[in-house]
């Protein structure tokens, strides 16, 4: 009961505590909006980081072991916030001088990711979902603020106020969980104080996720590579393996998307828009489609910030006939961060490196398509149901297999595969 108190207290405050006192601030004189929303939202993330670094509770009652993450938690919130406002002075020097200081700006926002990346694993003493989910929302406000940072230099939005750039950076519905917001349209909101447009369906898409992420995800977690399923230490028959292969997908898929759904209706709430993050992902007849409708936000991110300008710049310095490999080289490079945008791990790493080369292997088959069938038989293709399905299956069975990787250490994984009657 201790641990489930523990796992759920910051949720509590990202999404009901914060959402009720933010719409009570969205009803403030706009001099007194963007600072009441910042500090509030500065406020609630600290609950939530302290809250999540302590989800075993037990903790609490050893008090060596509670003083030493309670400073822990601190410096390392304080050091983030540090790292923000910093952030935020570099961003300003976009306006001042944006042909020569935008790189600092895109820099110190990935900087306190790749920090806190290599120091949290070192805080042996902090329980490792609670790291987990601590490097995961320093990678996804580290990852809005880099994007923040094109919108500006790109003339999309104003050059946001401390105040604005610190209430969108601490927005704690999002925090945890993504997506990864958009400033332009998190200003928009904000800035109209906009009712919401339809409360009945923000809060049908609060209960939808709850329903996936507390029930759905815990039936199919069951079955999964756990302590409870195949990481128990006992000998297994196969088709163990292969059930916990094919349900992982949906166990994360309703895990994960049931916490958007959530943080989507929550902000809905408040009037605030946010990006969608999956649109029917086992539904994608081939990987490159599957990753335009699972994790959107990260792949939209990946493909404006490091897809496009590497292609961009390489096509200029190679000749047109090497363009497709150039797309290739681009994929590889593009899922090789979102592998390690996970975690600084070799299986993030191998996972990664497989969605890259299933992505590019989609690539060049499509060319292979192009040159080899006429207009006519490339639309009969796309036509078929049974070659729809087909694929559906096939990047259903792959993604599902590539997870193994994701889900285990390599450690992990050897234990497992040797316990495989």
């Amino acid at each position: 009961m201790a641990e489930k108190i523990g796992e759920f207290s910051p949720m509590f405050v990202a999404f009901v505590i914060f959402p009720i006192l933010a719409s009570l601030i969205l009803r403030l004189p706009q001099r007194y909006l963007y600072p009441a929303l910042a500090l509030a939202g500065i406020a609630a993330s600290y609950l939530c980081g302290i809250l999540t670094t302590f989800r075993q509770f037990q903790h609490i009652l050893r008090p060596s072991r509670f003083a030493e993450t309670l400073v822990t938690s601190n410096l390392l919130f304080a050091g983030y916030l540090a790292i923000a406002i910093l952030s935020y002075r570099a961003l300003r020097r976009v306006e001042l001088a944006p042909e020569t200081n935008h790189r600092l700006a895109y820099l110190m926002p990935l900087s306190s990711l790749l920090l806190f990346r290599l120091v949290l694993p070192r805080f042996g003493h902090i329980d490792r979902d609670g790291l987990v989910m601590v490097a995961l929302g320093v990678s996804y406000v580290s990852f809005k603020l880099c994007y923040l940072v094109s919108e500006v230099q790109n003339g999309v939005v104003p050059m946001p106020t401390l105040s604005q750039y610190l209430s969108f950076a601490f927005f704690p519905p999002l925090i945890f969980v993504g997506p990864i917001q958009h400033y332009s349209s998190f200003h928009t909101s904000t800035s109209s104080r906009s009712a919401p447009s339809d409360p009945a369906r923000a809060l049908m898409r609060i209960l939808v996720g709850i329903v996936k992420f507390t029930y759905l995800s815990a039936v199919f977690g069951e079955f999964g590579y756990g302590l409870a399923f195949l990481g128990d230490g006992h000998y297994h028959p196969a088709i163990d393996l292969v059930l916990a292969i094919l349900l992982y997908p949906v166990y994360l898929y309703c895990n994960f998307s049931g916490l958007c759904d959530i943080a989507i209706g929550v902000s809905g709430l408040m009037g605030i828009s946010v990006l969608e993050n999956f649109d029917r992902p086992f539904l994608s007849r081939n990987l490159q489609e599957f990753w335009t409708k699972w994790h959107i936000s990260l792949s939209l991110w990946m493909r404006i910030m490091v897809f496009t300008p590497i292609v961009k710049l390489l096509s200029r310095r190679t000749t047109p006939a090497n363009t497709p490999h150039v797309i290739a080289l681009g994929v590889m490079i593009s899922f090789i961060l979102i592998g390690l945008w996970h975690g600084l791990s070799s299986h993030y790493l191998l996972f990664g490196l497989s969605q890259g080369i299933g992505v590019a292997f989609v690539h060049y088959a499509n060319l292979w398509m192009r040159r080899k069938l006429t207009k006519e038989q490339n639309l009969k293709y796309r036509a078929s149901k049974g070659i729809y399905w087909a694929g559906v299956c096939a990047t259903y069975c792959y993604f599902a297999l590539s997870l193994f990787l994701f889900a285990n250490t390599l450690e992990e994984a050897h234990s497992i595969l040797a316990h495989i009657g």
